[in-house]
């Protein structure tokens, strides 16, 4: 399972360094891409939606994001950091705003990441109410819905232009490979070759990229 959105382009220019597929578009308006050659599908899908497939078994491998994995916590294997889309999970703060708050101050804290920004918060003493979004949280403090918002940051750019900063950084975010456990176990010899393809594609693939988020 290959993943949509942000990390499509990545996803597609990696997939053919490793001899597993030929013009890829993650555009198409046909999500399923067959290579009858090597005996393999491959299908277009949100990175949550292809963890589902593979935690159940209709997909042997998927392409998802580290974040995703923290907040679902699906019973998969990781088998692969594939160094592509990445970016920082942070807490950014109004550009006028003071961290660390005062002690005793209760946050509302706005995110698509409500497991990561509670454990963060939990383990810097903080106390803080979790606003879960799906999208656009960095427009959370200006429209006085929260104090500060947890999301993941490449450039910086778009949390300066809602008027944001960084106030700390959380951990690194890559997309991983993932199997179903089962996938391996049936031993399976096109699973362990496209793993260690993309493990290879991986190794080879330059510090930074990403978006400009």
């Amino acid at each position: 399972m290959l993943p949509k959105g942000r990390l499509a382009a990545e996803a597609a220019q990696l997939v053919e360094a490793a001899g597993l597929a030929r013009d890829l578009d993650p555009q198409a308006r046909t999500l399923v891409h067959e290579e009858p050659d090597l005996g393999i599908r491959l299908a277009w899908l949100r990175p949550e939606d292809g963890l589902t497939y593979a935690e159940r078994g209709v997909a042997a491998l998927a392409f998802v994001g580290k974040d995703v994995l923290l907040e679902r916590r699906a019973a998969v294997d990781e088998v692969v950091d594939l160094g592509i889309g990445r970016c920082t999970a942070c807490l950014a703060v109004p550009e006028d705003a003071h961290w660390p708050p005062p002690a005793g101050t209760r946050l509302r804290v706005a995110t698509h990441l409500p497991r990561l920004a509670e454990e963060f918060l939990r383990r810097q003493g903080h106390a803080a109410e979790i606003i879960h979004l799906r999208g656009s949280v960095e427009i959370a403090p200006r429209l006085g819905l929260a104090d500060a918002v947890v999301d993941l940051v490449q450039t910086g750019r778009t949390l300066q232009a809602n008027g944001l900063k960084v106030a700390a950084e959380i951990m690194p975010i890559t997309c991983r490979l993932v199997a179903h456990p089962g996938a391996r176990r049936a031993g399976d010899p096109r699973v362990e070759e496209i793993i260690e393809r993309l493990a290879r594609a991986a190794a080879a693939v330059p510090a930074g990229g990403g978006g400009s988020r």
